[in-house]
Parts: structure tokens; C-alpha cells; sequence
């Protein structure tokens, strides 16, 4: 599920055990082991062409060591497969489950030396990264990974420094043969123009304001495009009741093409902008209106390329990869949600969200690709350790051709 707002989890990689190892025996003795057990189904009915679905059944399994030194070692395997039940004919599976393949697939997932010093930590080799433009995009059964050098810093008050330099990725967002690791230029498309090329992202997060978070990232692509991204969150008590908390967030960010790419003759050059409010009364319901907006530009558009969705408006299962050409187009989304814990029923969730993407005709080849998205998100946690969801979404085309509904229903148990 596509979340609203940021998940910096890159940021959780500063956590290391609560005690030290004395010996390279008692690092690994002390090893911390974790895994979780993930099913998910899904099918996917179009107006036009094959309907697809798909079950697949996997997870991971992985540990770190205790810290010997302020040094630690951690690896995790992931698996997902069909399990024999999916249809022999290809053209009617659901491929993104298993990568953009019809088979199922197991990979080293992540593979790091981590040293943490004071307030500084160091993370070499395969890793999970979760930011703005680039991330794991956890949606299916193994997440988007990354080979990357990733060094994070808190030594300044409230204020997180993270420089990392990301060579490959592993995915169902890294385009063709998610089982393997590759340049980060190949994942985004342009491995013809600007073969083995990495990205290198540096971010600024500070939370020195009383109630406000602002983030600044940048992603130099080597030969390719240059990327910043801003984010500034808001919450607050509403002026009207003391039972009502209020959040909100503004977003820009842009995009130009560099070095190999440019010589090419490929046009990067694009922005997009976008406002999030929110509205939590204490009874568990919720509201959320967001907007986004693309330039008007004569561009090509990266959405999507490493895995990073971070745009406010968006459905569950419809982004901005989604559908045509996004020039000069607009976004807007109205949810509403209930926590069912005011109920006593806890753990449990629903979501109704609508969804209305604004595509210019005449960008689309004068057709009209305007689309209205329904959700219908269920969630359930109450049970220790037991994720259950399930969704439903309508996308309603004026261009019919991109009409779909899809329904989700997924299952993790971690431990």
C-alpha cells in the first residue's frame, strides 16, 4: 500500500543492539534473528486484454550480530513463490508478485557490515533504503533492495545527516529481472546511454521546530539526472477541539537531465508540487485531502525509476507510472478512514478513498485519459506479530482502455 508522507526508515539503521559482544564467539551467540512469513493474492481484471491473478507464498529470514567494537554483520534471504496454483499461461498471472516474472525467485536480499560510533553509523553492502525517491516500495511479497555505502549522522541537535552512495538495486521496480542486482542507471531505463552508473543522495532531516519536520534530498545520478526533493510536515491540535489532531505537508521536488544522458539528447526537466492535510478526531475517524501537480514541461518523466512514490495523491495500486503522460497534469484525493479501536475492536481499520487524475488531451494524443480511482482498504494488527489486509480498487477511464479492478488480500507473520 502506497503510504501518504515519507518513510525515512533508512534513518532506523542508526539502532544496534541494546548490549556489546566481548568476543567474536558471544557476537554471534548474541545474534539477533528475525523473519516473517508473507502470502499475498491478487487479481487484476482489465477492459482490454488478458485478466491476471496470482498467489504467491514467502517471506525472509535474516539476523544481525551483537555489536563487537561498535561492529556488526547482518544478511537476510528472501523468497517468493507460486506454489504450483497460478495458470500455465503466463499472459494470465500476476507478474509483479514474483518480481515481473511468472516464476518464483529467492535472493540475498541484504548482505551489510554495519559500525555504529556515538552518534554515527555506518552501513556497507545490501541493504533495505526507504526515501523520498528511492526505496524498497513494499507492496508484494520482497521489496525493492539496493547495494549502497550509507553513513548516517545525529551528532548536530535535532538534525540527521545521511550520505549514502547507492550502486545497484534488486525489484519489481528495477524494470526487467528483479532476482538480480543491477546498476542503478540499468534499473531507471538507461543503461544503453549511461551503462553501471550510481546514484549518490545526501538529506538533511531537522526537527528543531516544535511541531515541524523538514527534509531535504538530493540525488545526484551520475551521468544521468540530478533530483531535490523538500518535504516540511506540520501537526498540531485543531483550533475547533482538542478531540481533533491535525497534520499537513507540503512537497516539491525536480528533476533535470546531466552528463551522458543530456549528450544524448534526452530531455529531463520537470517538477512536481503537492499539499497534504489531515484531520484524526480521538473517535478513530480520520480525513485526508492531498493535490499534486506536474509542470508544464517537454520532458521525460522518471516516476517510479528506483522505487520512490512519493507523491500525496496517489491509489493504492494506481500511480503515476500508471497511466499516459503526466505533463501539466493534476492529482486530488479525498479519504476517509476509521480505527476501530474506539469500538473495541482493536487493530482493525477500514479506508474509502477517491482519487481523480487530471491528464491534459493534449499531451495524451488529443485522447481523454482522465481516471477516477475508488479504494476500499481493510487492515487488521490484532492479533501479535499478524498483519492481514485487504483491498479493492475500480479505476474508471475515460479512456477505457486503462479501466481495472484490482483486489488484494495479503497476510504476514513476523517473528
Amino acid at each position: 500500500m502506497k503510504k501518504i508522507g515519507i518513510s525515512l526508515s533508512v534513518v532506523a539503521l542508526l539502532g544496534s543492539a541494546t548490549f556489546a559482544a566481548d568476543d567474536l564467539t558471544s557476537a554471534f551467540k548474541d545474534a539477533k534473528y528475525s523473519g516473517e512469513i508473507r502470502a499475498m493474492y491478487i487479481k487484476n481484471s482489465v477492459k482490454e486484454g488478458d485478466d491476471t491473478r496470482g498467489f504467491a507464498l514467502g517471506g525472509n529470514l535474516g539476523f544481525e550480530s551483537a555489536p563487537l567494537y561498535g561492529i556488526s554483520v547482518g544478511a537476510r534471504f528472501y523468497t517468493t513463490q507460486d506454489m504450483g496454483l497460478n495458470d500455465d499461461n503466463p499472459n494470465k498471472v500476476d507478474q509483479t508478485l514474483f518480481g515481473n516474472s511468472t516464476d518464483g525467485y529467492s535472493i540475498l536480499g541484504q548482505a551489510y557490515i554495519k559500525a555504529t560510533f556515538k552518534n554515527t553509523t555506518l552501513v556497507l553492502g545490501r541493504q533495505q533504503l526507504d526515501t523520498p525517491l528511492a526505496g524498497s516500495d513494499d507492496i508484494r511479497i520482497i521489496p525493492n533492495l539496493f547495494e549502497a555505502y550509507t553513513l548516517i549522522n545525529k551528532d548536530l541537535p535535532d538534525t540527521t545527516l545521511i550520505l549514502s552512495h547507492v550502486t545497484k538495486m534488486s525489484g519489481w521496480d528495477s524494470l526487467d529481472n528483479a532476482k538480480k542486482f543491477k546498476p542503478m542507471s540499468d534499473a531507471a531505463g538507461v543503461g544503453e546511454i549511461a551503462p553501471d552508473e550510481a546514484v549518490t543522495v545526501g538529506a538533511i532531516i531537522y526537527e528543531g521546530f516544535k511541531n515541524i519536520t523538514l527534509q531535504a534530498w538530493d540525488y545526484y545520478a551520475h551521468e544521468v539526472l540530478n533530483a531535490v526533493y523538500l518535504q516540511a510536515d506540520f501537526n498540531w491540535k485543531c483550533l475547533l477541539s482538542e478531540d481533533i489532531d491535525m497534520s499537513a505537508a507540503l512537497q516539491y521536488y525536480s528533476e533535470k537531465d546531466k552528463g551522458k544522458v543530456n549528450d544524448a539528447g534526452v530531455t529531463i526537466d520537470y517538477y512536481v508540487y503537492g499539499a497534504m492535510i489531515n484531520a484524526a478526531h480521538k473517535s478513530g475517524l480520520g480525513l485526508t485531502l492531498a493535490f499534486n501537480k506536474v509542470s508544464d514541461d517537454d520532458s521525460v518523466h522518471t516516476f517510479g525509476a528506483w522505487g520512490g512514490y512519493p507523491e500525496f495523491a496517489v491509489a493504492d495500486e494506481t500511480w503515476y507510472n500508471s497511466l499516459g503522460n503526466m505533463q501539466d497534469a493534476k492529482s486530488y484525493k479525498v479519504a476517509l478512514s476509521y480505527d476501530f479501536s474506539s469500538s473495541n475492536i482493536e487493530g482493525l481499520s477500514a479506508t474509502l478513498a477517491y482519487v481523480n487524475f487530471d491528464l491534459e488531451d493534449k499531451y495524451n494524443a488529443n485522447v481523454d485519459e482522465d481516471t477516477d480511482v475508488f479504494d476500499v482498504i481493510i487492515g487488521y494488527e490484532g492479533i501479535k506479530n499478524l498483519t492481514l489486509g485487504a483491498v479493492y480498487e475500480n479505476r474508471d477511464s475515460d479512456d477505457k482502455a486503462l479501466d481495472n479492478k484490482v483486489f488484494k488480500i495479503s497476510a504476514s507473520y513476523s517473528f
